[in-house]
């Protein structure tokens, strides 16, 4: 063994010299030149035009550019910065691109992440696939999972957004699910929110408890269910719409529309139900189970079932409920035979003083 580890040390001697003379250069610099990028920086303060290392530990970081594959630091202040992995308590840069950040305040022009764990984000253009943070300011927020509190932004484009509060100028998602949402242009597949403040809204599905919106405007929209508290809205247009249902509390509207082309209707027939019964049903006074303050006129939807089925829908859950709009013609008919009766008795009477 001593023999072999002395031959090993006159090789490595050899290998020496023959480089030195080859190059002219000396391997402890040249180690130093070419591994520096594996060394490992422990330092409390740290200031740097560029830093480049495998790991970085500090209090404080300021450098130009900052490239590691890990980086654990109080406070980390560059214009460029890319890393696999970043655990500090804030981070101001220009440009941030990291596989993970855990902080708690973010500071970036562009922030470009795979994760980000945060309570604050302020940033021009941020881009990850998943984010956790408690409040998000951003011109330009992209991201595949948006979990937060609060967003406020410009542009907001995510799969997934679960907030309490949402403000943005243009909002597109596949899925919201918010307390309270105030945006010019809102675009979703489903929403879920206590109150939404709109300019424009596409969706396929809205529940929530009271919408504000200024326009609605749809080219080719189907709602199968649409559950509102309270409908505000100065404009609803839509060029193809099919709703199926609207359930909703209150209405307040100037004007309501019912389709009654006669190019759009078929099985038209004339005087085939008499409008007698209408004085079989009784007018009721009520209050809904989930409303005893406010007290309602109407009918019941049993009573009138029994003579007019044609007017009562049936929901899945077996509840039902009365096409009021569709009584009027009945009560147009009732009127017409009303007054043929008292026409009637003009005649008799008129008659009768003749003679």
């Amino acid at each position: 063994m001593y023999i072999l580890n002395k031959y090993a040390i006159i090789i490595l001697i050899l290998i020496y010299l023959d480089f030195y003379q080859k190059y002219k250069i000396n391997i402890y610099n040249y180690i130093k030149k070419k591994c520096v990028y594996n060394l490992k920086n422990i330092f409390n303060k740290f200031k740097s035009k560029y830093l480049k290392s495998y790991n970085v530990h500090a209090n404080d970081v300021q450098t130009n550019h900052l490239k590691s594959y890990d980086i654990h630091a109080n406070d980390v202040q560059t214009n460029h910065l890319k890393s696999y992995n970043v655990h500090a308590n804030d981070i101001k840069a220009n440009h941030l691109k990291s596989f993970d950040i855990h902080t708690n305040d973010i500071k970036a022009n562009h922030l470009k992440s795979f994760d980000i764990h945060t309570n604050d984000i302020k940033a021009n253009h941020l881009k990850s696939f998943d984010i956790h943070t408690n409040d998000v300011k951003a011109n330009h927020l992209k991201s595949f999972d948006v979990n937060t509190n609060k967003i406020q932004t410009n542009h907001l484009k995510s799969f997934d957004v679960h907030a309490n509060d949402v403000k943005a100028n243009h909002l597109k998602s596949y899925d919201v699910h918010t307390n309270d949402i105030q945006t010019n242009h809102l675009k979703s597949c489903n929403i879920n929110s206590n109150e939404i403040n709109a300019n424009n809204i596409h969706t396929d599905y809205i529940n929530t408890k009271k919408i504000d919106i200024i326009d609605f405007h749809i080219k080719n929209f189907e709602v199968e269910t649409c559950k509102s508290d309270k409908v505000l809205t100065n404009l609803i247009e839509s060029e193809n719409s099919v709703f199926d249902k609207i359930l909703v509390d209150s209405i307040k509207a100037k004007k309501i529309d019912i389709i009654s082309d006669i190019r759009k209707k078929n099985n038209i027939v004339y005087n085939n139900i008499s409008s007698e019964n209408l004085d079989k049903i009784d007018i009721a006074q009520f209050n809904y189970n989930d409303n005893n303050d406010d007290v309602y006129i109407g009918f019941i939807a049993q009573d009138v079932e029994k003579y007019y089925p044609e007017l009562i829908n049936k929901d899945k859950n077996g509840y039902l409920s009365i096409k009021y709009l569709e009584i009027i013609p009945l009560l147009l008919d009732y009127n017409k035979n009303l007054k043929k009766k008292i026409n009637l008795i003009e005649e008799k009477i008129n008659l009768k003083n003749i003679y």
